[in-house]
């Protein structure tokens, strides 16, 4: 191997130059602290000059007539490039005694331009289009959409025409917790806008750095990215969608023999991991908290605990309250609001739902820490089991801590990459057929590489989450009922409202009827007579399984009758079974799209799939809901593999049949 240098700067001339101490120098290849990317970079300091290579002392010295001038270094080997770097004279030493120059350059990759503009802050307020979100009665009209601020700020630090791709926060069902995305409408608001949302003076400026952006996307969602400069794409996934695929195995390897030793990374396994918003007084918004207590993890406590905290709140209803209560300064004007918004038929809207540790319903609730960690967080904690909050939970990934140092020879650098898991003696023999994962690569001139590898348990199957609690939630202003449904019924739902019963002025009752697929219906009371008294009758059968609320409390006036002297009409027979219509893929990796018949009195579809998320042929419900289509973008973003489907149509009397197969081989050849 033979390995050449040449730098530029900025005339773009090139020149061949000889450093002394090539041979003692390294790169090294590990990832950025709290990222999943990997970077090479240069370890050691290159020398120019002496006595005997003058000219390149020269050289540099001529450089250094502007110490600020970007040097470039390419170095190949033989005649494929092995690295590229810069540097400017002044990070350099000097020793004139012995005519050399010292540096150790910086490298030049895809996240060079993030190491100059990451940290800058952008006013986000430049974004469009400006979305209204209804929540509790209020009309927020300055928010803007997340995944359109992400882009936003990847533009300023990547460059013009820079895309964000995110299945994560696109897909209808979301391929973390299994079920239906409450991520695709995600808002981000300046906090003040949120606290003072009819001001006639609103915020002009909401500074905002992409690397705190992907700070609260890691902190609250456990979603990491990457950039990829030749596509100009940044992607933005889950921690579960960043894999590896198979690479080195060392087994056969003189050098690598008899290096079955290992030690655990204390420093990694904290026993407590906190996470924190700016504002918050409710049991799931104030933070959130995940803990162990297996005897390996750090038992010092001036160490062993993690916590995370940023500029957002998400407690909606504390905001709108301190406001009301004229304690406004208990929510700051600065930072950010992110609220989690539904379509409405084009009326973006807040989901309410109940609590987990406080079943009080709240609007803005899957913002909660308690929901963050169950929907998004089960993933890459400390040990595979622990708790969250008091709740013992089995999680679906753990870290790896068990570390190895091994030494490897490769001369084919070009085929080494650091993302690629590594066969070793110590994990098939010794660990149950564990992969080492690289947690740093040290990479000689000469082909000798020392590895520091991390072991740790296999994935527990992710089989997503277990279903939400569900609210129906009842806001009463004057004569509007308001009724807010933290997922769309799969049944028409009945309920009654009693006004003056019992009162001197004549009495009346509404029934109310919410279709199925309804998340938000306002309703009039009919009662001509000023109201006095109302009470409420929640007892049909459509309500099964419902958490309910009056105005913010689960305790209300009751109606002791069944329901309106009308009633609700009679359960309709179960529908018929619907049929397949056809399945599609429009392009290369798009989602299967599957249609199937309407049919009547049915008020909900269930869609299934075999095989399953996790590669198994069985089937498993990829959606239930009141379309008669569905976009399966986990499928299409699979190649050649033969999916089967089936549906069956159902309503409040019971599901029908499933109907007859159908097959669909999927294309995402890449």
């Amino acid at each position: 191997m033979t390995y050449s240098f040449f730098i530029s700067g900025a005339s773009s001339v090139v020149y061949q130059v000889y450093p002394l101490n090539w041979l003692e120098c390294t790169l090294v290849d590990e990832k950025e602290r709290d990222q999943v990317f990997y970077r090479r970079k240069f370890n050691g300091q290159l020398t120019f000059g002496g006595k005997k290579l003058c000219a390149d002392f020269n050289l540099f010295n001529d450089f250094n007539a502007d110490p600020c001038e970007l040097i470039y270094l390419l170095i190949l080997q033989d005649t494929d490039i092995y690295w590229e770097g810069y540097f400017t004279t002044s990070m350099g030493e000097w020793d004139l005694d012995n005519q050399t120059f010292t540096v150790t350059p910086l490298p030049i990759d895809d996240y060079f331009l993030w190491d100059e503009y990451g940290k800058v802050e952008y006013n986000i307020l430049n974004v469009a289009p400006v979305v209204t979100v209804e929540c509790n009665g209020w009309s927020y009209t300055r928010n803007r959409w997340l995944l359109d601020v992400i882009e936003y700020l990847a533009v300023q630090v990547f460059g013009a025409g820079t895309t964000v791709t995110s299945r994560f926060f696109t897909e209808a069902t979301n391929y973390v917790t299994l079920k239906a995305s409450k991520v695709l409408y995600l808002t981000i608001a300046q906090k003040s806008d949120i606290k003072n949302p009819t001001s006639t003076d609103p915020a002009t400026v909401a500074n905002l750095s992409f690397n705190e952006l992907t700070s609260i996307l890691r902190g609250r969602f456990n979603c990491y990215w990457k950039y990829s400069e030749a596509l100009g794409i940044v992607t933005v996934e889950h921690i579960s969608l960043f894999t590896n695929v198979p690479g080195l195995d060392l087994r056969t390897q003189e050098i690598a023999e008899r290096s079955n030793k290992y030690r655990y990374l204390k420093e990694k396994m904290p026993k407590h991991e906190y996470w924190r918003s700016m504002e918050a007084k409710s049991a799931d918004f104030i933070y959130g908290h995940a803990w162990y207590d297996a005897g390996c993890v750090d038992p010092d406590p001036d160490s062993n605990t993690t916590e995370y905290a940023d500029r957002v709140t998400t407690e909606i209803e504390y905001i709108t309250q301190s406001i009301l209560d004229g304690d406004e300064g208990a929510i700051s004007n600065e930072g950010f609001v992110i609220l989690c918004n539904y379509n409405d038929g084009g009326v973006y809207r807040t989901y309410q739902m109940a609590g987990i540790y406080d079943t009080t319903i709240r609007f803005n609730m899957p913002m909660a820490w308690s929901y963050l960690l169950k929907y998004y967080h089960r993933h890459d904690r400390v040990l595979l089991d622990g708790y969250f909050n008091i709740q013992a939970q089995t999680f679906v990934s753990a870290k790896k801590i068990k570390v190895q140092d091994i030494n490897a020879i490769n001369c084919n650098y070009q085929s080494y990459d650091s993302e690629q898991y590594i066969t070793t003696e110590l994990g098939e023999t010794y660990f149950g057929g564990e992969k080492g994962y690289v947690d740093k690569a040290v990479i000689k001139p000469y082909g000798e590489f020392n590895f520091t590898l991390l072991y740790g348990p296999s994935d527990n199957a992710n089989e997503g989450i277990d279903a939400d609690a569900k609210s129906f939630r009842i806001e009463r202003v004057d004569l509007e009922v308001y009724a807010y449904l933290s997922e769309a019924n799969i049944y028409d739902i009945y309920y009654s409202v009693w006004t003056n019963e019992a009162f001197p002025l004549s009495d009346q009752c509404d029934q109310f009827m919410i279709p199925a697929g309804t998340l938000y219906q306002m309703d009039l009371i009919t009662n001509p007579n000023p109201i006095g008294t109302v009470s409420y009758n929640f007892t049909h059968a459509s309500l099964t399984g419902w958490d309910i609320s009056v105005d913010g409390s689960t305790t209300y006036d009751t109606h002791t009758d069944a329901e309106c002297s009308s009633g609700a009409p009679a359960a309709p027979p179960v529908p018929d079974v619907p049929n397949i219509i056809g399945i599609g893929q429009i392009a290369t990796c798009d989602p299967l799209n599957i249609t199937w018949s309407s049919e009547v009195g049915a008020t909900y579809y269930v869609l299934q799939r075999k095989p399953d998320y996790g590669g198994f042929s069985v089937y498993t419900t990829v959606y239930s809901g009141v379309d008669t289509d569905y976009d399966d973008a986990n499928a299409g973003s699979q190649d050649a593999i033969l999916f089967t489907y089936r549906v069956a149509a159902g309503n409040i009397s019971g599901i029908s049949a499933w109907s007859a197969e159908d097959t669909y081989t999927s294309d995402c050849a890449i």
